[in-house]
């Protein structure tokens, strides 16, 4: 049987397989697919953080695999830099995912890869260019 690459977090409560798209603009729907292994019984909270960012996340099982792997989802948010004259430039943010308690701390986290804000308000989807 072959395993799939991943990375994983620190406290090994995350294992990450990939995610995507890797580049779009704000309102980019951020896909993560990972595994998670809750380690206690305490309320456990799990989010994306693009940037400094952290961003509402929604959890949905990964449809035909096995359990304990999910799909985190996210709406990439606004870039906040700003280029020198005042226009928004292109830039590469990292993306994190999170996992927290009820007290809203921390209790693992992994950097796992980057977004890349598009320069420009089109990109080709599927074939077609799209405007924004």
């Amino acid at each position: 049987m072959q395993t799939r690459p991943f990375v994983s977090s620190p406290r090994q409560m995350f294992r990450v397989y990939g995610y995507g798209p890797q580049e779009g603009t704000a309102g980019t729907c951020l896909v993560v697919q990972l595994q998670f292994h809750l380690v206690s019984q305490e309320t456990t909270f799990l989010r994306i953080v693009v940037g400094n960012r952290a961003l509402a996340t929604d959890v949905h099982p990964t449809p035909g695999k096995c359990e304990g792997e999910w799909d985190l989802r996210a709406v990439v948010p606004e870039l906040d830099t700003l280029s020198s004259n005042g226009a928004a430039a292109a830039a590469t943010v990292p993306v994190t995912v999170q996992a927290l308690n009820a007290s809203n701390c921390t209790i693992d986290s992994l950097t796992f890869g980057s977004f890349t804000y598009a320069r420009y308000s089109e990109l080709k989807l599927c074939g077609r260019i799209a405007t924004r």
